[in-house]
């Protein structure tokens, strides 16, 4: 029975992550917002709108490209599907959003993630929306976020010596709606990461310090011909800790596009996790350059 309720788990998490892929949105701009939008970019017919857009992160919402969470060495152990809603905050830019994750191992060396972004409510300034150069007559919108996927795999796992290392391999899709409001980018993306971290057990024995870090490099494709895609460094720096009945971290992270337009967005940021099958967790970040959202986050976590 208990493998029967697994399967059924993972055949409702995929049918829901399948979702973002069903979806398609048409440009929802009247032709006299269109002609002021283009008066300004000095748009020429027949070209591609899409080459006036900055996507960087500094210059879109808060879950266009975000700052990704360390690996922290590890794998996931046991299986857990996270839903949770999250506050986002930036002058001339308020944000709600809905987002879903599933986490699966493979053995104890492996694991998939699957987050998305199931729908972000957002308001916007006129002030923000000029700069930001969206295209876009009603500035209070509703999108759909992209599916990201990670592949973790252990290389080294609880050796006398070194600490554990983990390689990631992640991949933005293109799912996510409202390029017009530049609320996603409608481009994939993929990233390349190495990620350091090891447990040390204090005195007493139920309290676990876990210091980590990480580098690697993230790429997104952008529109136009004189640039196609960006390149960035990927690091990341914190300390976990793990409590009889709670887990908690703090992290210092970023990445830094050769651009140099937007495109080096750090944050810092803690959460705290109960423990158990049913577990609560809360999170919190600031965002310290190219990115200014603070964000408040609740979830619900299940772990089977």
């Amino acid at each position: 029975m208990s493998g029967l309720l697994k399967r059924l788990h993972i055949l409702l998490c995929c049918l829901i992550f399948s979702l973002a892929f069903a979806k398609t949105y048409g440009q929802k701009v009247s032709p006299e917002a269109f002609s002021a939008w283009a008066a300004r970019n000095n748009f020429v017919s027949g070209t591609d709108w899409r080459d006036h857009l900055d996507l960087s992160p500094g210059n879109m919402g808060p879950n266009a490209l975000p700052v990704m969470q360390s690996i922290r060495g590890e794998v996931d152990s046991v299986a857990s599907f996270r839903i949770g809603g999250n506050y986002h905050t930036a002058p001339g830019d308020r944000t709600t959003d809905l987002a879903l994750e599933l986490r699966y191992p493979f053995g104890d060396r492996a694991s998939l993630r699957i987050r998305y972004v199931l729908v972000e409510r957002y308001s916007l300034s006129e002030e923000l929306a000029l700069s930001r150069n969206v295209l876009r007559e009603d500035l209070d919108g509703v999108a759909h976020g992209d599916v990201t996927v990670d592949g973790l795999f252990q290389l080294i796992k609880g050796h006398a010596k070194f600490p554990d290392f983990t390689v990631a391999i992640r991949v933005k899709t293109a799912s996510g709606t409202d390029l017009e409001g530049l609320r996603n980018t409608d481009t994939p993306g993929y990233a390349f990461e190495g990620s350091f971290g090891k447990d040390f057990v204090l005195p007493k024995g139920d309290i676990v310090l876990r210091p980590y870090a990480s580098g690697g490099f993230f790429v997104w494709q952008l529109f136009g011909a004189e640039a196609t895609q960006n390149d960035a460094y990927t690091y990341s720096v914190g300390l976990a800790q793990r409590f009889a009945k709670v887990n908690s971290f703090v992290e210092w992270a970023g990445y830094s596009g050769w651009m140099q337009e937007l495109d080096q967005p750090m944050v810092i940021r803690g959460g705290v996790r109960t423990n158990g099958r049913l577990a609560y967790t809360l999170d919190v970040s600031q965002g310290l350059r190219n990115w200014e959202y603070f964000t408040i986050g609740l979830g619900l976590k299940y772990g089977w």
